[in-house]
């Protein structure tokens, strides 16, 4: 049987690939074609710190 695989360059796709090319199965992988890709958004600025904790407040008088 002819099989069209999508996924097939994944971890479970390229499993199932091997299974049904031991089945007996004529399959045909299908894969984003990487030229086509959206081009990626690059390196990202890092996260700023954290503000630094609340200081507590002064002692009043009667500390």
């Amino acid at each position: 049987m002819n099989i069209l695989l999508t996924g097939g360059t994944g971890y479970i796709g390229s499993h199932t690939a091997v299974a049904l090319a031991e089945a007996g199965h004529r399959k045909r992988p299908s894969r984003r074609a990487t030229r086509h890709r959206r081009p990626r958004l690059g390196r990202q600025p890092p996260h700023p710190p954290p503000p630094p904790p609340p200081t507590p407040p002064a002692p009043g008088p009667h500390a």
